[in-house]
């Protein structure tokens, strides 16, 4: 994942850029249950928007 040390490490509200791309991109938000953690990640390029849930189990990697 372009963003793992990010979502691993910066909180909600945190800017960034994909290098490989030049999209920009911001974690929104995050929730947690008992066994899962997941963020959601604007991504923002030339003349394109999405919104992106990425989610990992304690331990794990992140997963779209």
């Amino acid at each position: 994942c372009l963003y793992g040390f990010s979502l691993d490490v910066s909180p909600d509200g945190f800017e960034g850029e994909i290098k490989a791309t030049g999209e920009t991109f911001k974690i929104r938000s995050t929730y947690m249950s008992s066994t899962k953690l997941c963020r959601i990640v604007a991504i923002e390029g030339f003349n394109t928007f999405s919104a992106k849930r990425f989610c990992k189990i304690n331990g794990g990697e992140w997963q779209q």
